[in-house]
């Protein structure tokens, strides 16, 4: 490790960024909302990426009190994660490699997510090994706040002791490309076939791309730097 590249960090957002588990949250989506008979279609479902289970369930259920949401927030990661011990953890394309070229460029790591606990000790119980990259990370219930609130990145850059102006933000959401903008943090949207790679400019992305394959070290190190 050097002094320089120690120096930078990378906030990882976790569902569809690091690991491609939105079909997984999407079907258990469904399956709690057909039971609440609510109508949860694909386009609720992107529009909501970044929020947590709770900010999401208020906009259904707008006489529930915080436990209530909580409780039923609670349910729905529990069908989560029934779905994920069958399907598995999958990560995204080129993850796995990004992973190590930064680490073995000594380049702290970080999450930023509004992915409950348990879900990622999940994917620890699954992959072992994973949890050896991240110096610091920050998940649902540790800030006040989630996404397009900053602090779930400025809390994972000050766990890195690291200026924000030294992190970039890996995201597939609007509200999290949003929450770097305003942590001051450069960003890069790494966006499918259902999202506009002109909304997440205009948002604030310093970088669109459509796989993690596209990135590598020197590459994230020239937009942190610019």
């Amino acid at each position: 490790m050097t002094i320089e590249t120690a120096a930078y960090g990378v906030i990882w957002d976790f569902d569809g960024t690091l690991v491609d588990t939105m079909p997984t949250h999407f079907s258990a989506w469904q399956k709690f909302m057909a039971e609440q008979r609510q109508d949860f279609t694909e386009a609720h479902f992107w529009a909501t990426s970044g929020k947590s289970a709770e900010e999401i369930l208020q906009a259904y259920f707008t006489d529930a009190s915080p436990a209530e949401l909580a409780r039923l927030g609670d349910l729905k990661n529990s069908y989560y994660r029934e779905e994920a011990e069958g399907r598995g953890i999958i990560f995204a394309p080129g993850a796995v490699d990004l992973l190590k070229a930064l680490q073995q460029a000594g380049i702290q790591q970080a999450i930023g997510s509004g992915t409950p606990r348990k879900n990622l000790e999940l994917a620890y119980r699954q992959h072992p090994w994973l949890s050896a990259y991240f110096q610091a990370v920050v998940v649902a219930g540790d800030t006040p706040n989630s996404k397009p609130d900053p602090e779930v990145f400025l809390l994972a850059a000050r766990k890195m002791e690291l200026a924000p102006r030294r992190c970039l933000v890996i995201e597939d959401g609007l509200l999290g490309i949003e929450a770097a903008r305003r942590a001051g943090m450069p960003s890069i949207a790494v966006i499918n076939e259902n999202q506009s790679e002109a909304e997440f400019l205009k948002c604030g992305a310093t970088r669109v791309v459509k796989s993690l394959q596209e990135l590598d070290v020197t590459g994230i190190i020239k937009l942190i730097e610019a």
